[in-house]
């Protein structure tokens, strides 16, 4: 009896293993293919995180540094000196440049640790957008980023060293701290700027011409690596003063070659490609405005080279031709499609004219009271001058400046609310 139930337990158990392993055997794919799902899952959403980020997102960095620069020089171009409107326009100035500054600072930060963390948790997703040959040329937008920080750093460095009446009589060594914590940083990421501005123009070029493209391939993006060198020396009257003078002449002379070169060549492909061709893509159409940037950054560099002359008015007028011009395409874009953050890429062309304008207003009024000191007597002048300071160009350039500069900041406010209205609402990587 006790014989029979042992080798019924031992069938039993047998018969249970068995069952077991059958069970394994039938399920081993389902498990593993739960598995399997389970870390795909988890890949899909670490990659979620970083992968959608694009690089042409520092274009923000850049638009918001040439706002803050374009209202650091409104403030010496609209106060004028017997103006009752003189404090409340340097006042709204210096604020509207920090605010505008501050947040092109931030925004670079916050966008080179997202970026980076994106290379670290998705180098695959970062690899594919840099052999993208539309997307790649967008990488040059960083090194600008670098190139346009310094300036503002510099100008936010001045105004905290007037607002707080902080000179090198009255305290030395405020002063001195001061200037060395905006000036070292500002030298080392321009000095950064400047070899990854000109490695990637090198690489770019060299891409260009040992690589068959696409006519889709050619996009106004291709105007930001190589001719994107005009922005080298915009720092250059901010960091030196009268040091290194055949270095700065040089180097700006290089990149105004390279620069103007480059932007005869590549505008003429851009408006062929859409013209005979086939048009943008929705979502790339506010790019078209970087069709303006040659222009608008060309005047500044030029004006550091030879000043501002007869050359420097007709490439303001080209950009202001083009800007009329292409207009209704961004209206049109604005009212059929949705809004995504290749938008930004109006943001630059946009405030670059804006310091253009300024600078022309600044050069007519200097131009003007130049004139009337040379064919009166200095009482007479100073008469004059304070009947009226302004002639037939300035008036021009004047109005052209105002409507500039306040119809750009509306844009930015209005590129401001919507990307962080999207964030909030974790639309991001729709807008992307």
């Amino acid at each position: 009896m006790i014989n029979i139930s042992y080798f019924n337990i031992m069938m039993l158990r047998k018969n249970m293993e068995s069952y077991n392993n059958q069970y394994l055997q039938d399920n081993k794919d389902s498990i593993q293919s739960e598995v399997v799902t389970n870390t795909k899952s988890q890949e899909k959403l670490k990659e979620r995180l970083f992968s959608y980020l694009p690089i042409s997102l520092f274009g923000s960095v850049m638009g918001l540094s040439a706002m803050s620069i374009a209202w650091y020089l409104a403030k010496e171009t609209f106060s004028f000196p017997e103006s009752h409107l003189k404090p409340f326009i340097e006042n709204f100035s210096i604020f509207a440049s920090s605010f505008f500054g501050i947040l092109a600072i931030l925004a670079f930060i916050v966008l080179f640790i997202a970026y980076g963390l994106k290379i670290l948790t998705s180098f695959q997703s970062f690899k594919q957008e840099f052999q993208n040959p539309i997307t790649r040329p967008f990488f040059g937008t960083f090194a600008i980023a670098c190139l346009l920080l310094p300036i503002v750093l510099l100008q936010i460095c001045k105004i905290f060293l007037q607002y707080f009446s902080v000179t090198e009589v009255d305290n030395i060594d405020l002063f001195v701290t001061s200037v060395l914590t905006f000036s070292i940083p500002s030298l080392v990421l321009w000095g950064f700027g400047i070899i990854l501005m000109l490695s990637f123009a090198i690489h770019i070029s060299s891409f260009w011409i040992c690589h068959k493209h696409e006519i889709t391939h050619i996009t106004p993006a291709w105007i930001v690596p190589v001719v994107g060198l005009l922005d080298i020396p915009l720092a250059l009257p901010f960091l030196f003063k009268s040091e290194f003078l055949a270095f700065q002449e040089n180097l700006t002379m290089l990149c105004l070659a390279v620069g103007l070169f480059f932007a005869i060549i590549l505008i003429p492909l851009i408006l062929a490609r859409i013209i005979f061709f086939e048009k943008l893509p929705d979502k790339l159409m506010p790019t078209l405005f970087i069709l303006l940037a040659p222009f608008g950054v060309g005047i500044s560099t030029y004006a550091i080279a030879f000043g501002i002359d007869k050359f420097a008015t007709m490439l303001f007028y080209i950009g202001l031709f083009l800007f009329f011009a292409l207009l209704p395409q961004i209206f049109k874009a604005y009212k059929c499609c949705p809004f995504r953050v290749t938008w930004w890429a109006i943001s630059f062309p946009f405030a670059a004219m804006s310091i253009a304008a300024l600078k022309l207003t600044n050069q007519a009024r200097i131009e003007y009271i130049n004139g009337l000191c040379k064919t009166h007597t200095h009482e007479t002048c100073n008469i004059v001058l304070n009947y009226s300071n302004i002639n037939f160009n300035t008036a021009l350039y004047s109005i052209l400046s105002l409507f500039f500069i306040i119809s750009c900041t509306l844009v930015f406010l209005w590129l401001i609310f919507r990307t962080l209205r999207g964030i909030l609402n974790g639309e991001l990587q729709n807008m992307s």
